[in-house]
């Protein structure tokens, strides 16, 4: 006789744990936690005694380079020209029955 106890029993786990499986509001909580949160800015003046006079540097005349002529380096491509094209006349076709 074949009890069908073990068998019963490990089919009513297997649904169970799908079933848990299968949540959706678990998605749905997890899409919320990582919004924006959006808070107001609070600044403030700066008073005028901490903040140190910027130091003015002169930038003096500008050097100027005379232009030469640029070096042309030249290097291997992979473009090749092609040839005239080769005209291949067909004939008549031929039946060709295997076996």
């Amino acid at each position: 006789m074949i009890t069908y106890k073990p068998i019963f029993s490990i089919l009513l786990l297997e649904l169970i744990l799908c079933f848990f499986s299968c949540n959706q509001q678990a998605e749905k909580t997890k899409a919320l936690s990582f919004a924006l949160k959006v808070v107001e800015a609070q600044g403030y003046v700066v008073p005028k005694d901490s903040i140190a006079d910027p130091k003015v540097i002169p930038a003096g005349k500008p050097k100027v380079v005379p232009v030469g002529s640029p070096k042309v380096v030249t290097i291997p491509t992979n473009v090749h020209p092609i040839g005239s094209p080769k005209v291949v006349v067909a004939g008549t076709p031929k039946v060709c029955t295997p076996g």
